[in-house]
This record gives C-alpha cells, structure tokens and sequence, in this order.
C-alpha cells in the first residue's frame, strides 16, 4: 500500500437535503473508504428534518467539515459549495441516499493515475435494498444496472463518455476548473 504522502488528496463531496434516515450510514461508507488521503466535505442544502443535527455529531468525531444553507439553493449550488472549500486535486461526489463500498474511492484513484489525461471516472450503482422484494426498487436497479454496465461501458470503450451521471462520480479538479 501507497504512503498517504504519494497519494492525491481526494475531496468526498456529498450534497445532502432531509436525509436523516441514510446520512450516517452514507458518511461512514465514506469516511470509512479505504482509501487513507482524503476529506469529506457535506454541504447540508437548508434541511428541515435531523440530518443537520446528525450531521454536526459526525463532525464533532472530525471525520468531515458540514456547512449549513440556511435555505435550499438546490444540488448544483450545494456541490459549487463543497468544491469552493475543498482542498483535494480530485473530487468525488456521491449522492446523500447512497453507499460508497470501501474501496470504491482506491479503485477510482487507480484509475486517474493509470492516465493523466483522464478527467472523470464514473461508477456503477445500486439500488439500496433492492434485494427486499419491492418490485419497483427491482426495476430500479435493473435500469441502473443496465444504464451503468452496459451504456457507459460501451461509451467508456470508444472514449465517448456523454455524461457522468450517477450516484457516484470523480473528477480531476483540473479538468473541472
């Protein structure tokens, strides 16, 4: 394994809205990531439920920097804010109902330093509790698993990426800024 010296900083950014139910869960996904040079930056987006309370006891632990809107601004404006303050030269952005697997964020930097001229990585996804019988949350994940394995796939093989969609989803800060 890589020193945390020779590695990127890596800035986790997850913009978060009435997720009391999930946040916790997903916030270990990544501060539990085993990837070892990186920081978790949650933009709450004016939440009305517990999840700014919730998100302010992870924080007190020093795993992660929260900053509160005091109104919803919308997930484009949440995540500028978590990239205004973030000191990593890759970003990964997640989404507040989901779970990152723990080396999701060591595979994705194998990826960018493989090639400097790649600027974004994007991921598979799952669909949380798909395995519950819910025929809607199947078919859910039926669609991503389709959307992300075989679609951006096949435009990762031809190197004609449209977009990077997704729950989960890195970029190189150069290639952004």
């Amino acid at each position: 394994q890589t020193s945390t010296l020779s590695k990127p900083l890596v800035s986790i950014v997850i913009p978060v809205k009435n997720e009391e139910a999930f946040i916790r869960e997903c916030v270990e996904s990544c501060t539990n990531s085993t990837y070892s040079n990186k920081e978790g930056i949650i933009v709450d987006d004016g939440s009305t439920d517990r999840t700014g309370q919730i998100l302010d006891e992870i924080s007190r632990e020093g795993k992660i920097r929260v900053i509160h809107n005091p109104t919803s601004y919308g997930k484009k404006r949440a995540v500028e804010i978590g990239t205004e303050v973030a000191d990593g030269e890759f970003y990964v952005f997640m989404d507040s109902d989901c779970n990152m697997a723990s080396d999701a964020v060591e595979k994705t930097m194998r990826i960018f330093m493989s090639d400097d001229k790649i600027g974004a990585v994007t991921a598979h996804g799952r669909v949380r509790d798909a395995e519950s019988g819910n025929a809607l949350l199947k078919m859910q994940d039926a669609w991503f698993d389709g959307n992300f394995r075989i679609v951006k796939g096949a435009e990762s093989s031809f190197s004609t990426l449209s977009c990077c969609s997704g729950a989960y989803n890195a970029f190189r800060k150069l290639a952004i800024q």
